[in-house]
């Protein structure tokens, strides 16, 4: 059974996919925002395992925490990585394949849009996986 705030975060997506499907997404943080992306995280229960598999991706130096993955967000960071990371995807074919390589997931198209259904694609299976 999913909570409320992840019922939440998973409406927000959906409201932000279709109002943003006829424009170009040139930014992960134009289809994510930090917002929703806090607002999921902060709705997981400290044990759940999708938070778990959140902190896994925390910088090395960083305690591995609920805590300290919500005052990442809250810095620079998550602006920093989702800039670098829509730049590289918007190098071309060979950059988006290797990105999506990297994460695990089968490429699902060029730039930032490709690599949202990759992603998406990716954690619906996970979810299955999960449930």
């Amino acid at each position: 059974m999913r909570s409320r705030s992840s019922d939440h975060a998973h409406t927000c997506i959906f409201i932000l996919f279709y109002t943003n499907q006829f424009r170009p997404i040139a930014n992960i943080a134009d289809f994510l925002s930090k917002e929703v992306l806090m607002s999921y995280v902060e709705g997981l229960d400290p044990e759940s395992p999708r938070l778990q598999r959140l902190i896994e991706h925390l910088p090395a130096d960083q305690p591995r925490n609920k805590h300290a993955l919500i005052e990442c967000l809250r810095g620079p960071y998550y602006y920093q990585a989702t800039d670098n990371l829509s730049r590289i995807l918007l190098e071309g074919v060979e950059a988006d394949l290797a990105v999506s390589n990297g994460f695990g997931f089968e490429f699902s198209g060029e730039g930032v849009l490709g690599f949202i259904k990759g992603a998406r694609k990716k954690g619906q299976e996970d979810r299955n996986d999960l449930e």
